[in-house]
């Protein structure tokens, strides 16, 4: 089921940046259409999210992570007065269910135009999240002068691999942008 970008595109712009300091590059929005990183009733618990600010403000959210879901809003607008922004490559988003070769083709059929997109916002910092976008869009935004630090896949936040994601961010100096 594709997305409804007109939607996910006005949740993102209701948080867009005025200055864009670290541009975080997904995969794809959630299938469920409900769904999305800007989204600020989520339903659904978002782990990309929550992991995510707690990557960038640490100590500062609520211990809680029903209450900093409660907060969302709030949180999305300190993240987009830092700089931050959340961008899905495949923006249309990519049905449940399909070949990791047809997701692979569809990330790097997608990635010159997601390098162009993410170039225009001169980011200090690009950040590509899971193995499938590292895979299939790294070269594509090294080509295009991205600074893209890593050295491999910063690990989706789910499944158990919250530790490794924050090591990774870390590592890159991530949350040095949210101080």
């Amino acid at each position: 089921m594709l997305r409804d970008l007109k939607k996910d595109q006005a949740a993102a712009a209701r948080y867009a940046p005025k200055r864009v300091q670290v541009v975080l590059v997904a995969e794809a929005p959630p299938c469920e259409r409900d769904r999305h990183f800007y989204f600020e009733d989520a339903g659904a618990p978002d782990t990309l999210w929550l992991e995510t600010m707690k990557a960038a403000f640490g100590d500062a959210l609520p211990k809680d992570a029903k209450q900093t879901r409660a907060e969302k809003a709030a949180w999305l607008r300190r993240f987009a007065d830092a700089g931050g922004v959340m961008f899905d490559l495949v923006q249309d988003g990519l049905p449940e269910g399909m070949s990791e070769r047809e997701r692979d083709t569809r990330i790097r059929a997608a990635a010159a135009q997601g390098a162009a997109q993410i170039a225009a916002m001169n980011p200090e910092l690009v950040v590509l999240v899971k193995k499938s976008v590292w895979e299939g869009f790294a070269d594509a935004a090294r080509a295009a002068g991205l600074p893209v630090a890593q050295q491999a896949a910063v690990a989706f936040p789910g499944s158990g691999n919250q530790g490794k994601f924050h090591a990774a961010m870390r590592e890159l100096g991530f949350a040095e942008y949210f101080e």
